[in-house]
């Protein structure tokens, strides 16, 4: 028997062409600074929401996908809004059955809170991370 919910996560893009739901609560959360999620993001990290491909639903739309090869040399593919470029999700090709989803594509981001940071090599030296944080210098 699955989880019980004991929120709604549902989310889209800026222009709502995309529309997503989760179906089970998030397995992780967590920060990662790398030089590619900061280019992604426009920002020192990208906030990721991780769920398990299967119970992840798209509700309306198809987003696009960028797909290149990351400093360990997998795989990995970004989803986007080919609308109006509202980044969604993340996937490695090592982990294909999970989706790290971005927290600010969901309508209510307020249940996020980080369990870890990665990647803190590439931080940059005006990043925040906070004194307790559970830090990897690459990944997890």
């Amino acid at each position: 028997m699955g989880e019980v919910m004991t929120q709604s996560y549902t989310g889209g893009c800026a222009c709502g062409a995309i529309r997503f739901e989760l179906e089970q609560e998030p397995i992780g959360m967590g920060n990662c600074h790398c030089r590619d999620c900061q280019r992604a993001t426009g920002g020192p990290y990208f906030p990721s929401v991780v769920s398990k491909v299967a119970d992840f639903k798209l509700l309306q739309g198809t987003p696009s996908w960028f797909e290149k090869y990351s400093d360990d040399g997998e795989r990995v593919g970004r989803s986007f809004c080919p609308d109006c470029g509202s980044p969604l999700m993340f996937v490695n090709a090592v982990k294909d059955d999970l989706y790290a989803i971005y927290a600010s594509a969901f309508d209510d981001p307020s249940f996020y809170k980080s369990e870890s940071d990665i990647y803190i090599d590439s931080a940059q030296p005006w990043d925040h991370i906070a004194p307790d944080a559970k830090t990897y210098p690459r990944s997890s």
